[in-house]
């Protein structure tokens, strides 16, 4: 039998992942946890096969418990099961070793054979996980980075990167720009389809990166 134990904070998915696999023959669950503290404090207990962990938790998150837990246990095996499909996030699982990472939208065959392929001292990265850290080398996207945002954006989208890095919402953008709160939005989306992004996080670390703002 694999042995699984599972840290999430969110109960209706961790119950949802026990119900997935309650009828999966060779897998048994054998724990559960809410943090990242909480898997260091119960780990030793467990001893599981296979530890399947998010990323997002309190007190210490996903990342920083796996390598927390390589300095007692070098040796286990952990799949990082998250919605987080930026390469940023991805190449630091890789480099941390991780031995998955599986997107949390993953279907029960996914889930199965990554567990099945750890526990056998094997990798498995997801597919849509392995597209996005690959979508880092694309041509397009090195040529965008290149480039930097002043040759990929309008004046007035280069003011609102700029305070959306600052942290304002789309209501105070509008208010201090004087226009509508319609207008901010589209910006936004032809922002982040130029610069391929995918959330206010990213424009913020890409504003920062490229020196539209400044870190105080």
């Amino acid at each position: 039998m694999i042995r699984v134990a599972i840290a999430d904070d969110h109960q209706m998915f961790v119950d949802g992942v026990k119900a997935l696999l309650s009828d999966e023959p060779g897998i048994v669950m054998i724990g559960e946890a809410e943090t990242g503290k909480q898997v260091m404090d119960e780990y030793a207990a467990w001893n599981p096969d296979v530890l399947l962990m998010d990323i997002n938790m309190p007190e210490m998150d996903g990342l920083e418990a796996m390598a927390e837990l390589f300095k007692i246990d070098s040796n286990a095996r952990v799949i990082l099961l998250t919605m987080f499909k930026d390469h940023a996030f991805i190449n630091r699982a890789m480099q941390e070793g991780a031995y998955g990472y599986v997107m949390k939208n993953a279907g029960r065959e996914e889930l199965v054979t990554a567990i099945t392929r750890v526990s056998n001292g094997e990798k498995h990265f997801g597919e849509e996980a392995l597209q996005a850290y690959l979508s880092q080398f694309s041509p397009a996207k090195k040529e965008k980075e290149r480039q930097g945002p002043e040759h990929l954006l309008t004046k007035r989208e280069m003011e609102i990167l700029k305070l959306v890095a600052e942290a304002l919402t789309s209501q105070e953008i509008a208010d201090q720009l004087f226009i509508s709160l319609h207008t901010v939005e589209t910006h936004r989306k032809n922002i982040m389809s130029k610069l391929d992004l995918k959330n206010t996080a990213g424009l913020t670390r890409y504003a920062i990166q490229y020196g539209v703002v400044e870190l105080d």
